[in-house]
Formats: structure tokens, sequence, C-alpha cells
């Protein structure tokens, strides 16, 4: 396991079958670099084992975008989204922190696995045929992983493609679909999201943020914190559930600041992530005052 520490997290109810979320082989075959070869610009050679990873394009709006991604050994990685990866969960809550990973939105990232090379990354908008961008990996021989933004935008049901040059993670394609926004998330979040009000949480209270369910397939995610990303709380579901619930226990270590929630749609290329997969996410984020 990834993990050193011992899981704090609350199970969420979901209608979704335990199938869904489980980290085993995809429709996509798994993504290997065989044979031994020269040194490569995360400071490794080829080698035979399985590799995974993701690239993720997010948008707050339409105007410009950002995008992550990281790759791994997919030994190394089991974990990489401990929500969504212990064998039948079917989405979760966790303060990252505790958990051994690095935050950030809309994935984990392993903090004690060696990022690969997958070469250069060109993103490019299929249905307006413009380009987004380019990433390059940044890191030393210890581990990579890619960072890039602010970038081109792009609208809601645009065709999103990632195409890598390729390194130790071998040359890929793959596309996405951008998800709409989340619908029906009422009046309080919409208008601390516009700036009008911030948002009033009752720490010591769960907390529920509610949406207009679909049948879509793509994941939804809300992020708790305050001033210290050490006490972040991340929730993990489906679109189909309608809703996720942020515990008492677990909201507990923000009351009496000032922070912020953000909520996120996420469309996969393929689920679960156990091989490459591209992701494209609409974003929203809310001053919030955690009572």
């Amino acid at each position: 396991m990834l993990l050193a520490a011992p899981r704090e997290k609350q199970q969420l109810k979901s209608s979704v079958a335990p199938p869904r979320f489980r980290a085993a082989a995809t429709a996509l075959g798994l993504v290997c670099a065989c044979g031994a070869g020269p040194q490569h610009r995360d400071g490794g050679n080829q080698t035979a084992a399985p590799i995974s990873g993701w690239v993720v394009l997010v948008t707050e709006g339409n105007a410009t975008g950002a995008a992550r991604g990281f790759f791994g050994l997919a030994a190394d990685l089991e974990s990489m989204i401990p929500c969504l990866s212990d064998g039948g969960s079917e989405g979760c809550c966790l303060v990252p922190a505790r958990e051994g990973q690095a935050f950030s939105s809309p994935v984990i990232f392993p903090t004690n696995v060696a990022g690969l090379s997958a070469g250069a990354l060109t993103l490019t908008d299929v249905t307006s045929m413009t380009g987004i961008g380019q990433l390059t990996p940044s890191g030393n021989t210890s581990g990579v992983g890619y960072v890039g933004g602010p970038l081109a935008g792009w609208a809601s049901g645009d065709l999103l493609e990632v195409q890598a040059s390729g390194d130790r993670v071998p040359a890929f394609s793959k596309s996405v679909e951008a998800p709409p926004p989340l619908a029906g998330l009422g009046t309080a979040l919409m208008e601390a999201a516009d700036g009008t009000l911030a948002l009033s949480v009752d720490a010591g209270s769960d907390f529920t943020i509610s949406w207009t369910a679909d049948s879509s397939g793509d994941l939804v995610e809300a992020i708790a914190g305050g001033a210290s990303s050490a006490t972040l709380v991340e929730c993990i579901g489906a679109q189909v559930d309608g809703h996720i619930t942020f515990p008492a226990s677990l909201l507990s270590g923000q009351g009496g600041t000032w922070g912020a929630i953000t909520v996120l749609r996420t469309r996969w290329s393929s689920l679960p992530l156990a091989d490459i997969a591209v992701g494209a996410t609409w974003e929203l984020g809310m001053d919030a005052a955690f009572e």
C-alpha cells in the first residue's frame, strides 16, 4: 500500500455500483515501457513495468484553464486516489495530509513516488481546432510532474485531446469531452461563488452540498479548507448521487477560520484510473466562513 498512515475517512452512501470505482484493468490496456534503454528526462531507464497516470485539464468558467499531470509505475500508484482505489469504496472523505499525500485539486499526488516523464504534452481543443497549450516535465532525477497555466480556455462539450511525445512513458494520444457546470447548486453557493456573500459553514455539524444529478458517469469532488493546507478536507463521490456530505468529525478542525470551498466536476476518458487517463474538470470556488 502507498499510504503509511492509518486512513481516517467517512464513507458516503452512493447509488453507483462499487466495481465502477475499483482500481482494476480498464477497457484501455495497461501502457508499458518495455526493454532497456538510455537515460530519460526523469533519470530512469525504460522497464517492462506497467505505467499509470493522468493528465487533467481544469477550467473555472471558459476564459482560461490550467492542467496538471503525473505518471508513475502502476505498482507504486495503487492508492493514487485513495477514495477510489480500496476495492469497492463508493466515495469517501479524507484529509490528504493525514494520508501521506500532497493535495492538488482535482487529484491527490503521492509524495513518496517518483514521477515519470512522458515528454512534452500538447493540449488541443479538437472541437474548435485551437491549441490550448503545451506542458513540459518539471523536476529532477528524483521524479517529475506537470503543472501549467494559465492556458487557453474551452467550452463545455468540446473534445479535448492530450498528445504526449513520449519518454519513459511511451507516446500516447487520448481525448475527453469537457463536462458542463453542475446544475442546481443552490442560491447560497452561487452567491458565494460570485462574491455576493461568503458561505457560512457550521464546522460542528455535517455540511452537505447538493446538485442536480444525471447519469453522465462524472465524478464530483468538494474541498473545504481554512488557512492551513494541513487541514484540507476532500470528499469524492459520483455525479449521479446528487450530493456530497462533509462529516463534522473532519470539519471540526476548520472551526473559527476563514477559508474556501471548491466544487469540481470531472469527466475521465476511462474509469477506474488504473491506466493512463485524461480528465476534464469544471471548477467552482467560493469564500467560506467556518464557524
